[in-house]
């Protein structure tokens, strides 16, 4: 048996998401905008979230990791920071950690290992051999290290070690490894600055990276599923591949972390919670006609009860489709019928609506058409129109009548349970 084979050993590093206050010591620089869908209203940021978006855009972003004021990544590189604790200890960790108020949670991403090693993540190096003047880093300034004790590009991987009688600074637990970003072409993190787009921050791009296999921790099957709905839309508007996600672990069905301590019994529960997308992309000839056809037949009836009204404003209207997971939905996007646009929407064409409506009228048809696909097909929906355009990626857009608490957005002011 090889000695690689142990229960602390893992073949993932797991980068986590915490919950943040934006005004606390600890808070993160937090673009303005994260995207129409990521909806914040307050200063508390909770680890939810923070998963959706980066599910979202791509993008784990690098930072200094200030505590206090204070980088804790030394060099001039910041980092991604992974743990390559095994999933069971981590899920341990996560939950007692943050029962105890610190910054963690048992919400995360898991990276096979080997692909991030490949793109230069490296495991920390704990403490130097040289006694070495750690710099200050008051308000914030960069901590360079003298290049004789540890080389400027291998800085980002320092954390500081030592054992004294009088105090222990020990972060060797957290078996951290880190990635560093290298180019200097855009902001970093720094305290005070303000930045409006999720994409101004440097980090990550793990979907362009072409990353196969990657794990999501969450704790509900209700998080579970809207993971999903952020999975198939990233894979609809080709943003990633069937290939990019290996499995979606929800610990609230584990009995305790403990149940998956061995390599076995990771294996099979991993095995449990793969992502099996093939359901949603095979539907039977019989399904995909039985959709289709009375899709339109509705369409179709509504266009032929409806008396004509004399306003003749122009723009496109399409039937918003607000569950990407529903039979409908996927029947509809195999036929062509259905468009995902750059904000995660499926719009279904109404091309059985006379072009001779007006924009006004047709919001009132599909939203007549809204309520019958819900009643015939459970599936909810609204009108979605743009004026003055037929471009459904142009702005400025309008909506029907639609809970906020649909898979669509991703949202920072109420618990996901």
């Amino acid at each position: 048996m090889k000695n690689s084979i142990r229960f602390d050993l893992s073949d993932y590093l797991i980068h986590f998401f915490r919950d943040v206050d934006l005004g606390g010591d600890s808070g993160i620089v937090f673009p303005e905008h994260m995207g129409w869908n990521n909806v914040f209203e307050d200063e508390q940021l909770p680890a939810y979230f923070l998963l959706r978006a980066a599910l979202r855009t791509g993008r784990l972003w690098s930072t200094w990791s200030y505590r206090g004021g204070r980088r804790t990544v030394f060099g001039p590189d910041p980092a991604v920071c992974f743990t390559e604790m095994p999933v069971a200890a981590f899920l341990e960790a996560g939950k007692t950690r943050r029962a105890n108020g610190e910054a963690m949670s048992p919400l995360a991403f898991a990276f096979p290992k080997g692909a991030l090693q490949r793109l230069g993540a490296r495991a920390a190096i704990y403490g130097l051999s040289a006694d070495v003047a750690l710099p200050n880093g008051d308000d914030g300034q960069e901590r360079l290290l003298p290049d004789w004790a540890l080389p400027s590009h291998e800085q980002y991987r320092y954390v500081t070690h030592f054992i004294e009688d009088s105090k222990v600074v020990d972060w060797m637990h957290e078996r951290e490894w880190r990635w560093p970003y290298r180019s200097r072409s855009k902001g970093h993190q720094d305290p005070g600055r303000t930045i409006s787009e999720w994409s101004d921050i440097p980090g990550l791009d793990f979907y362009l990276k072409k990353i196969e296999g990657i794990g999501v921790i969450v704790e509900t099957r209700r998080q579970a599923n809207l993971v999903l709905h952020d999975i198939l839309m990233l894979i609809d508007r080709k943003l990633a591949s069937h290939s990019t996600f290996g499995f979606v672990l929800v610990s609230d069905n584990l009995p305790s972390p403990n149940s998956i301590q061995g390599r076995v019994q990771l294996k099979n529960e991993l095995e449990k919670s793969m992502v099996n997308l093939n359901r949603f992309y095979s539907l039977s000839h019989s399904q995909y006609t039985y959709y289709v056809d009375s899709f339109a037949k509705l369409v179709a009836r509504v266009e032929a009860t409806t008396a004509y009204k004399t306003d003749r404003d122009y723009g496109g209207c399409w039937l918003w489709l607000h569950d990407n997971r529903a039979d409908l939905t996927r029947a509809l996007l195999q036929a062509g019928r259905v468009v995902v646009t750059k904000e995660g929407h499926y719009l279904a064409s109404l091309h059985e609506f006379s072009d001779y409506r007006g924009l006004r009228q047709r919001e009132m048809m599909t939203t007549q058409l809204a309520e019958l696909v819900f009643r015939q097909f459970n599936v909810p929906c609204c009108f979605y129109s743009v004026s003055q355009s037929d471009n459904p990626e142009d702005a400025p857009s309008y909506a029907g009548q639609h809970d906020r608490d649909i898979s669509f957005y991703n949202t920072a002011y109420r618990e996901h349970a």
